[in-house]
């Protein structure tokens, strides 16, 4: 009877009322285990297909599932991911005990490589956990907090030129703590992001979480106490979100035993407005057991309603699905939902079938990683993706604020979620319930507002800032060589050209990895000449990226072939052995090319709006190898494209970094 009345109160709740439910899909991971603290939903390798992190294996999303690679041979907690570069691929910071590093992925070798040039120097025997990549000083570059246990917090400023610069002494308050769970946040609104940080203090001592107000002027301040934001419990993850859609972001604290005692329950702190906060954990129902151990909290939107819930990751007791009741209470529905009853160290959030509906990535105590798909429903959604131009590439720190149907939604895109975790693929996803259009507003660090009215419900849109909507450009069919095939220095890479529905002008990035290493190529034609100097012989698997100037887009597909064995001396092309060194570049560089026969030659200069910024015609010039100092005094810090063209209808590019 107990059955048959649930039943019944499900078919007459209204769609938005209905609890949204969970399947297994677990087997689709390859049955890895062990993947411990760290978590990661995130598109990885910038095919637009959203992978899953864990420590030490990446799930990588293939058409028939997914493919696990190793993230680092060095033991590693967690990532966090960011353009730190602003070259359209994301790093990945590996948080881990004691060293941590930045990587870069290689699209063709299917494997993490180190950045080179950028080292991290934080104490040495000290646990790295808790980090956030943001943009402290709203210079367009994302700048990189990491969380030290026990030790005081590194703050690293991005200099724009490919370096960062440990800036913590000048820019932080100088505190002895124990950072666990971290996210940056603009909690009060002013337009620059502040930081939150949840302490988990040695045994017999009391924790005091920290909140860093951003002064504007490159400095922090510890105002913790005063916003009535220092938790004493011990604090191991934090989520900051919009609970009760008032337009100010509140936060979760998912609390620990202090002194092998209960913690006493999670806090749930809702923004009052003027700078402080209250505790309404208890009144909203979501405490949690005086005997839960919680490690993480991931905030999502799981059924679509516009009201966003919670799911709390707790070790030793079972884990919890909090759903958001829309008047200020949750209810806990993990066993209606169809998420089993377990023990986790952490779970992350996103949609990783593309679906429109938030999935859940758990990573259990005892067994393999978990994935539970979000079987849908009825409801409305929207999933949001940033392009910086005068900000931060991805859109990091951005504030996103959407009016459907009566709700106004708060979204901001973050360089990592609570303990050692980033969740959300760097989209901002919104629920909308019955609504099938929306308005929305986009906040950028840079001050710039975006407003973009009548948005169609159930799709996928990018926002670039200060420009509107824009399609990426499509996945690139790759041509020839054959997978398998020999192929040596001379022989042509080709590839379908990519279609980019606004008819913005496409640049390809050709990816490389052999024996002799990774190496990528930019071009704006549809083939690729394999160069002499990188042929050691062996194989080789190269992949093709297709960009707009705002986006780009790696192929799902990869080939391998087999190098260093063509019989036939190739012809040498045109133009080639193009460089401009040093790059970054200053207000003078120097270009390099040489030149197969005599040809006019033009330098042309575009920006990431894919405007020309700079022409110079070089002139006849002979065969051979050239040298010719270039003048970028007119233009200012950031990224451009440089375009070495010839009368014989060759041409080849580079990216350039422009800095003072």
């Amino acid at each position: 009877m107990r059955s048959l009345l649930c039943l019944l109160a499900v078919l007459i709740l209204s769609p938005s009322a209905r609890v949204q439910t969970f399947t297994d899909a677990s087997s689709m991971l390859s049955a890895f285990g062990g993947s411990s603290v760290g978590v990661g939903v995130m598109d990885v390798n910038g095919d637009f297909l959203t992978d899953l992190v864990g420590q030490d294996v990446v799930y990588l999303q293939r058409d028939s599932g997914f493919e696990p690679v190793g993230l680092s041979e060095d033991f590693t907690l967690g990532v966090i991911f960011g353009d730190y570069d602003r070259d359209g691929r994301l790093e990945a910071v590996r948080l881990d005990a004691f060293q941590p590093e930045v990587l870069r992925f290689d699209p063709a070798g299917q494997q993490f490589l180190p950045v080179p040039d950028v080292v991290l120097v934080p104490p040495k025997n000290l646990l790295i956990q808790g980090s956030s990549w943001l943009d402290y000083d709203q210079d367009g570059w994302l700048d990189l907090l990491l969380g030290i246990d026990p030790g005081i917090d590194q703050l690293y400023r991005n200099n724009g030129d490919g370096t960062l610069t440990d800036v913590s002494t000048t820019a932080i308050p100088a505190l002895e703590r124990g950072t666990y769970g971290m996210e940056a946040v603009d909690y009060d609104r002013d337009g620059d992001t502040d930081i939150y940080i949840g302490l988990c203090i040695p045994i017999g001592e009391e924790s005091q979480n920290l909140l860093y107000r951003n002064n504007g002027d490159g400095t922090f301040t510890e105002v913790g106490a005063a916003a009535g934001l220092d938790d004493i419990r011990s604090t191991w993850g934090v989520a900051w979100f919009d609970y009760d859609n008032d337009g100010w972001l509140d936060v979760y604290t998912a609390n620990m035993p202090i002194d092998g005692a209960p913690s006493g329950f999670n806090g749930l702190y809702r923004n009052q407005g003027d700078g402080t906060f209250e505790d309404v954990a208890v009144a909203a129902g979501v405490a949690g057991l005086s005997e839960d151990d919680s490690w993480n909290v991931v905030a999502a939107d799981f059924d679509n309603d516009g009201w966003t819930d919670l799911f709390v990751a707790n070790r030793p007791d079972a884990s919890r699905l909090f759903r958001n009741n829309g008047d200020g209470t949750f209810a806990d529905v993990t066993t209606t939902a169809n998420v089993p009853t377990l023990q986790s160290f952490n779970a992350g959030a996103g949609d990783v079938n593309d679906d429109g509906w938030q999935d859940l990535f758990i990573l259990p105590v005892f067994g393999d990683d978990l994935l539970l798909l979000n079987d849908g429903g009825s409801n409305g959604w929207l999933s949001i993706r940033l392009r910086g131009v005068a900000s931060e590439a991805d859109g990091i720190d951005a504030r996103v604020e959407v009016a459907a149907g009566g709700l106004s939604l708060v979204r901001e895109v973050r360089g990592g979620n609570g303990m050692m975790g980033h969740s959300h693929a760097l989209r901002a996803h919104v629920g909308l319930g019955t609504a099938t259009t929306a308005d929305v507003t986009v906040r950028w660090p840079s001050g710039q507002v975006d407003v973009l009215t009548g948005v169609a419900a159930n799709q996928e849109i990018t926002i670039v800032e200060g420009i509107g909507l824009n399609s990426p450009p499509s996945d690139v069919a790759l041509g020839a060589p054959a997978d398998g095939a020999e192929a040596g220095p001379g022989s042509l890479l080709t590839w379908e050209p990519a279609v980019d529905a606004d008819g913005d002008a496409l640049m390809y990035r050709v990816f490389l990895s052999g024996p002799d290493g990774a190496s990528s190529f930019e071009t704006t034609e549809t083939a690729f000449t394999l160069p002499a100097d990188i042929m050691t012989g062996g194989a080789y698997r190269w992949t093709v990226a297709s960009a707009d100037p705002y986006t780009a887009r790696t192929s799902t597909e990869r080939r391998t072939f087999v190098g260093g064995v063509v019989a036939a001396e190739p012809g040498v092309p045109d133009l080639h052995d193009m460089t401009v060194g040093p790059n970054p570049v200053g207000a003078v560089a120097t270009l390099r090319f040489a030149l197969a026969t005599p040809q006019a030659v033009t330098v042309e200069v575009f920006d990431v709006l894919g405007r020309r910024v700079l022409q110079e015609v070089l002139g006849r010039r002979a065969a051979g190898a050239h040298r010719v100092p270039l003048s970028f005094e007119a233009l200012g810090p950031g990224v451009y494209v440089l375009r070495l063209s010839g009368s014989g209808n060759t041409a080849t590019t580079q990216r350039i970094t422009r800095v003072q």
